[in-house]
């Protein structure tokens, strides 16, 4: 099984193996290194480390530093729309699950039809940094607004929409099993947690990919997506999932759309449309020029670099995705997907400690790409 980037010239691929794969791998022409020598190992290292520091953590005081369960994250939400009088919260559907979807938005202004941006992570559910970095980065627009000058400028031009989680049920049971959905299956996207579905998972079909089921060249030519027992498998239909429906659904009924921002991890890129064909948009000029502003201010944190570039260029063609969509279908301008940290040193296992780091690397990129929205409409 795989994680992170997809090989072109001059790239990698990172492979999780079983212990007897040593001799096969000498064996061929390949230039490797391990990253990770014990991966069940590494796994329950940083699931026993986070867990030492949410019991060490403040009762009052929400700890952004550790990885934090669905039903904190929840908290949170009502905690920021109680406490902050520009910030609502709603709920835009429910799961197969029953859990709610939920959407916090920041407007400062009662102004109508203010620009709106969506910050949207956890289509997968083993990329805990997507969720956690979120709460962060949302925070720090919170608390900073009126003293810095740039979240002031961005605050005051647009309404932000922030998805924490989107796939609650595939997060939720990536916490009950995480030694299942961290190490074994590409948990991502997993919309079911009933007996019969668990019964499926350990059979090997796991479900639906939420990044694969939107309505943009869903029936295309990927054949690996058609098998319903496939880590990146489509769906029954186009929108098959509750999820990727309710996200559409609320996504459309906002009217003034200008960014979408869709973050996930690993690999530290990024993209822009298209994903499903090779080649640019009509609006690659401002894609380029955005994503250049926003890789240099991220990088100028704590030195990270990132690549940028269409979806197909820098990692792989991918059908139904959600950046081709909101770009093709919702007509947003600049949607945007992020690979965060890291490159496969530690992959879906980021240690608690680079959190934080990376927030502020993201938020900085992030804000660098939303002056560059602002002022090229």
């Amino acid at each position: 099984m795989y994680g992170g980037q997809v090989p072109g010239p001059n790239t990698s691929l990172d492979f999780i193996l079983p212990p007897n794969m040593a001799a096969l791998m000498d064996s061929l022409t390949l230039t490797s290194t391990v990253q990770i020598p014990d991966v069940e190992k590494a796994v329950n290292m940083s699931l026993f480390s986070n867990e030492q520091a949410r019991l060490q953590s403040s009762v009052t005081t929400f700890n952004y530093a550790v990885y934090h369960p669905m039903s904190e994250i929840y908290q949170w939400m009502l905690d920021q729309a109680a406490s902050t009088k520009y910030v609502t919260i709603m709920d835009i559907g429910s799961t197969n699950g029953g859990n709610d979807i939920k959407v916090l938005k920041i407007s400062v202004s009662l102004a109508p039809n203010r620009p709106a941006v969506f910050l949207e992570g956890t289509l997968h559910a083993r990329e805990w940094i997507s969720p956690a970095s979120i709460l962060w980065m949302t925070n720090e627009l919170l608390q900073r607004y009126g003293t810095d000058a740039d979240v002031t400028a961005i605050l005051n031009e647009f309404d932000i929409y922030v998805i924490p989680v989107v796939n609650v049920d595939g997060y939720i049971y990536s916490w009950q099993s995480p030694e299942v959905s961290k190490i074994v299956l590409d948990f991502g996207g997993r919309t079911e947690t009933t007996q019969e579905q668990l019964e499926k998972n350990i059979q090997g079909a796991l479900g639906t990919d939420l990044n694969r089921n939107f309505r943009i060249r869903w029936s295309a030519w990927d054949p690996d997506n058609v098998n319903p027992c496939s880590d990146t498998y489509k769906g029954s239909f186009s929108f098959s999932e509750r999820e990727t429906r309710a996200l559409k659904s609320f996504v459309m009924s906002i009217s003034n759309r200008v960014a979408f921002i869709d973050i996930h991890s690993y690999a530290q890129l990024w993209m822009y449309p298209y994903a499903y064909k090779q080649g640019v948009t009509r609006n690659d000029a401002d894609f380029r020029a955005s994503a250049q502003a926003a890789t240099a201010a991220l990088t100028a944190v704590h030195g990270t670099t990132y690549k940028y570039g269409p979806i197909a260029e820098v990692i792989y063609q991918v059908t139904g995705s959600i950046c081709d969509y909101m770009y093709k279908k919702a007509r947003i301008k600049y949607s945007v997907s992020l690979e965060l940290r890291d490159k496969g040193q530690y992959g879906f296992l980021l240690p608690a400690e680079q959190i934080i780091p990376t927030g502020e690397e993201t938020l900085a990129g992030i804000l660098a790409f939303l002056d560059y929205v602002r002022n090229n409409p």
